[in-house]
């Protein structure tokens, strides 16, 4: 309860002498170290064997490393001061507080193709919720996994990331996956740490020996000698314990991990693991991870309807999908023509293969086909109603392979590959392929359709030629898109061609070919499934031109294979989205602990409390969690909106109304502090009058405390060595009130500068201080700390008389006034 001499207190002195209390609640919630009864009492009983060490390596850990920076905890403490307010137990608030304080704490052009789990390929920009697309999990095992979110993240600075066979444009911050390989870590014992484990061996009345048999019987650790164990632990010079069993000895004996002289292996097999690289920090010679022969088990046929036919018509048609029309179909797409009563192949009579495209035709239809000098012609409206049925009545710059060819069998993308081959495409002397077009969408998804099948093609080039020879010719020049084959795997897909024609006649020697880095690999994951995965080396990471972006959120394994390279999704934790440096004076845990062990740590923050409530470990009643349910799914929703507004704008460059900002501020920011009041409202058992006004309340100071704090990231030298940021917000191109506020005041001349400033992301100093000028210079700072204080006063009238006096009431006040006027 509040007394009359904490309600006299200075809020930053009340929250000193509360923190305590919130720290204790908070370990309630997740200990600093897990037990295994913990883990299990929500997660449910562990079946196989539980890797404790692991958990709290990759969960509790760093949550703490976060929690132990400090903060005022004020939210939790405005949970419970609301709640004793409105009559209610602060000691019944407090045991739900901690929820408030838990969940609070790149993208690729728009063009790339996104490998759908149907067999077919998406371009970013067309990919939507509900979805289905290839991932590839932690253990590098291919699934297929739904889009739950798709981002516009509007024109942003690109780096093509190039291979010898694959090639993505994505932002700087953009994850992708790759493999890393380390020598291991070996330890040797200290004289200090044999000194103590022989004392605590003599208490247990065990032996080195002993103590080496009882940890075998629990892991072989690898496969390591028990012998060459046993030496490392009597001290013999250049024996060595692995990382494993000194984990085992810390845990079993409460050892000291520093009692361990630690020193890497030189001439063993290296340690390889899967790790998220963003694209700014790929260099040349990193191994990525990429989709090898993702499609090849799976495949079905297209339905062939029914058409009607004149009884005029000498053509039979075909009633299934089979090799041969597969392969009639692929030609049409490079040189074939629909008319509207007619269907054309473009294949003059003196080119190789003229003849066996005549023979096909003739067999697939039961009649022989006109033939004319330039092309063979089958007249019949139903040939043109089936093709048009199949998706190839569009003109050569615009057609597309139509999805139903990524769905088939291998052997019949094969046959559908032949005839595309036959009519566009051209073999070298040594027997290599090599497919052209002006349609740069068709060679990318011929692209794709190889590798998704396991060949390995070369990337897309462009060159010019000349028309001049056409009699008829509109356009002097055309740029043509082309794409190699090398000559091994052209071997393995002529081996398909069902007649002997262009390609058919230029079949070479068949070996077997690798994606070369794979030496490169020395000792692949276990689990790794390297039939349809395989690896492909950097060669370049090249600044481009900004282009539209977009980017999608993958439920569970949060990955994609995008142009073939297997990326990560949208990260949506705070400090990752922002590329923050620091957070209360320490580097930031993605910074620390990697990208990955971040975000899922942080989606664990923001579900975890939850447990605490469908478990109902504090008895509250039946109305009152249907209460928090609903408020909790409420506000999760609200935050990731806020967030979602707020980098969009700095992303894209757009500079919001006075009026969207404030309203993203009720989403961003807003939320917690709406969250926390509500949250006491309902321990304290808030009327429905009380209940939304104190929720209007929470968020507006919410929206104040938001404006304060850009205030004083750009203000105060202690706040913004917290934040580990000097001009952070600038830098980010963020468009905060101040920013909105001075651009609406600034002359044309220094708002375009502002606004230059402000999109260019700079990092550097003297350019960072001209914008802080101009700022100044039409009081940005000081209009937006006079409407931060406005908002407040205003909501607090609205609240002021729905509460009855007491001491909680004169705290809640203060309080409110505080969070826009703290210096950090």
């Amino acid at each position: 309860m509040v007394s009359e001499e904490e309600a006299n207190m200075s809020i930053k002195d009340f929250l000193k002498s509360k923190v305590p209390e919130v720290e204790k609640r908070i370990e309630e919630y997740i200990p600093r170290k897990a037990s295994a009864d913990w883990i299990e009492k929500t997660l449910g009983e562990t079946i196989f064997e539980l890797d404790l060490n692991a958990y709290n390596k990759g969960v509790n850990e760093p949550i703490w490393d976060l929690l132990d920076r400090g903060g005022k905890r004020f939210r939790p403490i405005m949970t419970c001061i609301v709640a004793e307010a409105l009559g209610g137990s602060w000691n019944d608030a407090m045991k739900l507080a901690p929820i408030v304080e838990l969940i609070h704490n790149g993208c690729v052009e728009e063009d790339a193709l996104v490998w759908m789990a149907d067999g077919t390929s998406k371009k970013m920009k067309d990919v939507q919720v509900g979805d289905y697309v290839i991932s590839v999990d932690k253990l590098g095992q291919l699934k297929e996994r739904r889009v739950s979110f798709k981002y516009n993240n509007g024109v942003k600075k690109v780096l093509k990331v190039e291979s010898n066979n694959r090639t993505l444009s994505a932002t700087e911050e953009h994850p992708f996956l790759v493999v890393e390989k380390a020598q291991p870590y070996h330890y040797k014992v200290t004289d200090k740490v044999k000194e103590k484990l022989k004392n605590i061996l003599i208490k247990k009345k065990e032996s080195s020996f002993s103590l080496v048999k009882k940890a075998f019987k629990k892991s072989d650790f690898g496969g390591v000698n028990q012998r060459a164990i046993f030496n490392a632990l009597r001290g013999y010079k250049n024996c060595f314990l692995p990382e494993e069993f000194v984990d085992y000895l810390v845990e079993e004996y409460k050892l000291d991990w520093n009692g361990f002289e630690k020193s890497q292996g030189l001439y063993e097999k290296a340690n390889v693991s899967l790790k998220w690289k963003r694209a700014k920090n790929l260099t040349a010679g990193d191994i990525l991870i990429v989709g090898k022969n993702v499609y090849s088990a799976q495949g079905e046929l297209p339905l062939i309807p029914i058409i009607e036919k004149s009884f005029k018509d000498r053509y039979s048609l075909p009633t299934e999908m089979t090799l041969e029309l597969a392969q009639l179909c692929g030609f049409i797409v490079g040189d074939g023509h629909i008319a509207k009563d007619k269907v054309e192949l473009c294949i003059p009579d003196f080119v190789q293969g003229r003849k066996e495209y005549e023979e096909l035709a003739k067999k697939l239809f039961c009649a022989e086909p006109s033939k004319y000098k330039e092309r063979i012609t089958l007249c019949s409206i139903a040939l043109v109603n089936l093709f048009t049925y199949l998706g190839l009545n569009e003109n050569h710059l615009k057609i597309k392979i139509p999805d139903w060819v990524f769905k088939l069998p291998k052997e019949y993308k094969l046959a559908f590959i032949n005839g595309y081959i036959d009519a566009d495409g051209s073999v070298g002397k040594i027997g290599n392929i090599t497919l052209a077009a002006a349609n740069k969408e068709l060679i990318s998804q011929f692209k794709m359709l190889l590798d998704s099948i396991g060949f390995i093609t070369g990337n897309l080039h462009e060159r010019e030629v000349s028309n001049e020879h056409f009699a008829n010719s509109i356009k002097k020049r055309t740029t043509l898109y082309t794409l190699s084959i090398n000559q091994a795997q052209a071997t393995s897909i002529t081996s398909f061609n069902l007649c002997e024609s262009l390609v058919g006649k230029n079949k070479v020697l068949s070996k077997q070919v690798m994606l070369r880095q794979e030496e490169k690999v020395p000792s692949l994951p276990a689990q790794l499934n390297f039939e349809q995965l395989g690896f492909v080396e950097v060669r370049n990471v090249i600044e481009q031109e900004p282009v539209q972006t977009y980017d999608i959120e993958v439920d569970e394994t949060h990955s994609y294979i995008c142009n073939g390279i297997v990326v990560h999704n949208t990260l949506m934790s705070d400090d990752v989205e922002d590329d923050s440096v620091a957070r209360r004076g320490k580097p930031c845990i993605h910074k620390i602990y990697g990208v990955d062990t971040a975000v899922n740590t942080g989606a664990i923050m923001y579900f975890w409390p939850m447990a605490k409530i469908v478990n109902n470990d504090f008895d509250l009643t039946k109305e009152q969690r249907i209460q928090i349910y609903d408020l909790y799914i409420t506000e999760m929703i609200r935050v990731s909106s806020g967030q979602a507004w707020d980098i969009e704008w700095h992303h894209g460059g757009y500079t919001p109304s006075e009026a969207q900002y404030l309203n993203m501020c009720l989403g961003k920011t807003g939320v917690l502090t709406r969250f926390a009041c509500q949250l006491g409202a309902i321990i304290g058992g808030a009327t429905k009058e009380q209940y939304d006004a104190l929720g209007k309340f929470g968020q507006i100071v919410g929206v104040g405390f938001q404006i304060q704090d850009d205030i004083l990231e750009l203000t105060e030298s202690d706040f913004k060595k917290g934040k580990g940021s000097v001009g952070g917000d600038i830098h980010e191109g963020k468009r905060t009130l101040i920013i909105i506020r001075t651009l609406s005041q600034a002359s044309q001349v220094d708002k375009e500068r502002l606004i230059k400033i402000l999109d260019s992301h700079t990092t550097k100093e003297e350019e960072i201080k001209e914008a802080l000028e101009i700022i100044n210079r039409y009081d940005g700072i000081s209009y937006s700390k006079k409407r931060a204080e406005e908002l407040v006063l205003s909501a607090w009238e609205k609240v002021n008389g729905l509460i009855k006096e007491s001491n909680a009431k004169t705290l809640l006040k203060k309080f409110a006034e505080y969070l826009v006027d703290r210096k950090i």
